[in-house]
Parts: C-alpha cells; sequence; structure tokens
C-alpha cells in the first residue's frame, strides 16, 4: 500500500495543473447547466462546448497519468524502480476514482439537489452513471494511454480511429442495414468484445508490457466488428423478436390502401424514385398506440419481376384518434421507369410494437410550476419561441405521452397561422422520454426537455400551434409495452406512377413513415 500512495501522491505533483483545469471545467459546466434550466437565453454556445470539453479533459488527464509511467518500449526509468505491476496499476486507478470519479460525483449530487430531486433517492441511478462512464470513456482511455508513449501517439491513434468510423459509415451505406432492435444481440455482442479488448490491453501491458501484441488485439477488433455486421442474420433476428400475429389473436390495427391524393414531397436519392402510399387503418383500442417501427417492402411486377426493399427503420405512431397514415418508399429508377405504368403487387411487412396507456393523469399548466408524471417538475421560462416548458427528470425521462385537446387551448389560435382553426375536439399529442435503462448516460443526472404537441394528426404540422400557454390541461399517460408482432398488407394492382412524389433532397433507399394527414 505505501507504494501505491507513493505513486499516487508524485503523479498528484505532476499532473496539479491538469487536475485543477478539469475541475474548473466541470464546476463551470454545472453552473451553467443550472442557469440553462430556467433561461434558453442563456449561454448556449459555452454550454454545447463545455459538454464536449468536460469528456474530452477526463481523457487527457487518464492519457497524462498512465504515461507518467510509460508502458511503450522497455527504456522507462520507472522498470528501473522497483515497481510491482499490480501496485503501478493501482495508483493509476486510485488517481482517476479521486480526480475523476468523485468529482463527477459530487457534481451529480449538487445537480439532483439543485433540481430539488433529493440525492440519497436516486443512489442506484447515480452508481449506473458512474459505471456506464467508466465502462465507454475511462476503460478505453485507459487502454490508449496504455499502447502510446505520449500524448502526440494518442492524437494520432484518435484521428485514426475516427477515420475508420468514417470508412465503415461510407461502407454501411452500400450493405442493406435494418432498424435497431432492442437488445440487439450483435451489439451486445460487439459492445462486450470492445470492453473485453480494452480490459485486456490494460492488463496484458501491466503485467508484460507487450505492446505489439496489444495493438494487435485492438486491429483484430476494428476488423472483428464490421464482420460481425456483415455476416448477421438480421432478417431472422427481426422475424425472431417481431412473429406473426398468432391464429385466434388478431393484430391491433388492420391496415387497408387509403384514397389517392397528390403526396407532399419526400426525400429520394438520385438513383431512386419517392413513392409515397397513403394508408387507412382502423381497430386501434382507445388505450393503444401502435409504433411501426420497422418495414419490409416487396414489390412483383409483370413477368415475375420483383424488388426488395430490405428491412428499413419506420417509426411512426398510429394512434386512437386518427385514422390515416402513408407509408414512404424510395424505389430503384430503373426499376421504377420499367413497370411505373403498369399494375403491380405491392407487399408490405410491418414490424409493429402494441403499446398500453397506463396511470393517466390529467395535469394542468400553471406559470408557477407544476409537476408531471415520472417525479417531473415544469416551469415556464422566456425563449425564444415565446414562453415554452421546461422540465426536469432524475436520471431520464419517463416513457409517456400527453395529451391536450384543441377547445381546451389557452393560446388563441391564429387562422392565418394555421390555415383556419383547429376543430375544438382535435386532439393533440407531445411525447416524452423512450424505454432506456435506469439512467440515461451524460454528465448530469438531470434528463431535461420541453412540452410541445408535436402532432395534430393534420398533415401541414409546421403551421399548427406547438407552444402551450398556462392554463391548459393536459392528460399524461405511462406507455408500456405489451407486445410485438408483424402486420402482413398486400395491395394487388396498383400503379406506382399514381403515387410518385415531387423530389427533394437525397435521403437513404428504404422505408419510412410520416405525420398522418388529415
Amino acid at each position: 500500500m505505501t507504494q501505491v500512495l507513493h505513486i499516487f501522491r508524485k503523479d498528484v505533483r505532476r499532473l496539479w495543473r491538469e487536475t485543477a483545469t478539469l475541475n474548473v471545467l466541470l464546476v463551470a459546466y454545472a453552473w451553467e447547466t443550472v442557469r440553462r434550466w430556467h433561461s434558453e437565453f442563456s449561454f448556449e454556445f459555452w454550454s454545447e462546448w463545455l459538454a464536449l470539453l468536460v469528456p474530452l479533459a477526463w481523457i487527457f488527464l487518464i492519457l497524462r497519468c498512465v504515461q507518467e509511467e510509460s508502458l511503450v518500449g522497455d527504456r522507462q526509468f520507472w522498470v528501473t524502480r522497483p515497481h510491482e505491476w499490480p501496485k503501478l496499476l493501482a495508483a493509476k486507478l486510485l488517481f482517476v476514482l479521486v480526480f475523476i470519479n468523485v468529482p463527477l460525483f459530487v457534481i451529480d449530487v449538487v445537480l439532483l439537489a439543485k433540481a430539488g430531486f433529493p440525492p440519497a433517492s436516486y443512489l442506484p441511478g447515480l452508481l449506473w452513471l458512474q459505471l456506464l462512464w467508466t465502462l465507454f470513456l475511462f476503460l478505453p482511455a485507459f487502454a490508449l494511454g496504455a499502447i502510446t508513449s505520449n500524448i502526440g501517439q494518442a492524437v494520432l491513434v484518435v484521428i485514426g480511429v475516427i477515420l475508420y468510423l468514417v470508412l465503415i459509415s461510407e461502407l454501411s451505406r452500400e450493405v442493406p442495414q435494418p432498424f435497431s432492435l432492442a437488445g440487439d444481440p450483435p451489439v451486445i455482442l460487439e459492445t462486450s468484445l470492445g470492453l473485453a479488448t480494452a480490459a485486456a490491453v490494460v492488463l496484458l501491458q501491466y503485467s508484460r508490457r507487450r505492446t505489439r501484441k496489444s495493438r494487435l488485439f485492438v486491429v483484430g477488433l476494428a476488423i472483428t466488428v464490421p464482420l460481425i455486421a456483415a455476416v448477421t442474420p438480421y432478417s431472422r433476428l427481426i422475424d425472431r423478436a417481431y412473429p406473426p400475429a398468432a391464429a385466434g389473436h388478431p393484430p391491433p390495427v388492420q391496415l387497408s390502401l387509403g384514397p389517392k391524393e397528390k403526396p407532399a414531397p419526400a426525400f429520394a436519392p438520385s438513383d431512386s424514385v419517392a413513392v409515397v402510399i397513403p394508408l387507412d387503418f382502423s381497430g386501434l383500442q382507445e388505450n393503444s398506440i401502435v409504433t411501426l417501427d420497422g418495414a419490409l417492402t416487396t414489390i412483383e411486377g409483370p413477368g415475375g419481376e420483383r424488388w426488395n426493399s430490405h428491412w428499413r427503420y419506420a417509426g411512426n405512431y398510429l394512434l386512437p384518434e386518427r385514422a390515416h397514415t402513408q407509408v414512404d418508399l424510395t424505389i430503384d429508377r430503373v426499376f421504377f421507369d420499367r413497370v411505373k405504368n403498369t399494375p403491380v403487387n405491392v407487399r408490405i411487412s410491418f414490424a409493429a410494437t402494441d403499446l398500453h396507456e397506463l396511470g393517466k393523469e390529467r395535469v394542468v399548466t400553471s406559470p408557477s410550476g407544476f409537476a408531471v408524471p415520472g417525479n417531473g417538475r415544469c416551469w415556464y421560462r422566456h425563449g425564444r419561441r415565446g414562453d415554452d416548458i421546461a422540465c426536469l427528470f432524475p436520471l431520464k425521462q419517463p416513457f409517456a405521452t400527453f395529451k391536450v385537446s384543441a377547445g381546451e387551448m389557452t393560446c388563441p389560435q391564429n387562422p392565418d397561422a394555421t390555415g383556419g382553426s383547429l376543430p375544438p375536439d382535435t386532439i393533440g399529442y407531445g411525447w416524452l422520454g423512450h424505454s432506456a435503462s435506469q439512467a440515461e448516460l451524460g454528465i448530469s443526472p438531470v434528463a431535461t426537455t420541453e412540452l410541445f404537441v408535436w402532432d395534430w394528426g393534420v398533415s401541414d404540422q409546421a403551421r399548427t400551434p406547438r407552444l402551450i400557454c398556462p392554463g391548459t390541461p393536459l392528460r399524461f399517460s405511462m406507455l408500456e409495452e405489451a407486445g410485438r408482432m408483424r402486420i402482413e398488407l398486400r395491395l394487388d394492382g396498383i400503379r406506382l406512377a399514381d403515387y410518385q412524389a415531387d423530389e427533394m433532397a437525397s435521403g437513404a433507399v428504404g422505408a419510412g413513415f410520416y405525420l398522418p394527414r388529415p
């Protein structure tokens, strides 16, 4: 233990400037975060930069700490000292714990208290945040310091990683990639391999100082990750996650072709054509919301010619007060030109999730502040778009939705801005959070959001009221996943030219959904 403390004290003396700078940045971030809770006109530029600078300062401090006793090469001065590698590693871990983990924990406690949440009630979530930062930032930074001898080498490695990620991103555009699944096995495997590689590099470097072998581990990880993505049978995973509706248990919603109308402009790349197909839906229960997570579209042309979109992200909500939606396709231009004026058969498989509304609660907005489900605290603040509602939640936003009736909105409607006042019984929707883990990863443990009405069920969403004035009643509902299934839709004998949309900027080939039409 004496040797551990000796190395620790030496690092404190050598790195006190870096440590002090980091603490200044962390305190400045906390101060600016609290300011932004109450004023959108706070120093937004500095807030964004501080949120970036703090993690960069953490990485820099870890690199400097590890490289104080460089593990690269065999001519370091420290190897002539009676340093035992377990004690050397323990001293470095102690430094990170004292000067990174502990200050972060203290700042998190202060921010929770400033937001009005008792920190002791959220101790498991605070510890979970510490674990996430340790695994996904501190451990990789530790491994980077272990295989580089100075900051210059580390910067070159980081640049190489960035270029690698850009290359992988470009290559992924050429390979059909489906939407992400909750608990996606490839992602779990890739993450586990990454963490295991980082831990193995640290242990190998401290125990044996085998730099070449450690770097080969990193190169092997860079090769393995895209291979996992390339060989993963995503279609099978989606089939397993979203099974067909069982006999005797019909899907929660029925889909059918809607009436033809001139579609709004849609995105399509230069070698594709945008096609928008209107859909009607029915049978949705009052307390259910169905999300269309993904779609697989197959088009059968004359003579057996086929086009397949592969599984693509959708992300549309089917709501009880609605009856229409639309599916947007970007179809290969060569195929489209051959079949656009002849009847084709379109088959769409939807990967759908049935959500049930639970714990309904009516909340009336107040200029003096009000509470919302999920232990949230909300108040009005002056912003660029008017007086908006800022809400704070401990650790993460709840997975919830809220409704508002146009007839109960206290804000005066502007017929010129909306193309006519909304009927009083029109229902608008807003959303909070998602079904995430115990806490959202961030420097601050306080999740922030603004309450807006995102969807009024009309085609021109940009011209509908979004701000919520004081005195407006909101009806909140917590959301819970009730099941997943595939919903099949077959449209026979339609002409694609009837549904061709004007094209906008380039987008990804696939299938997607847009807000419901009136």
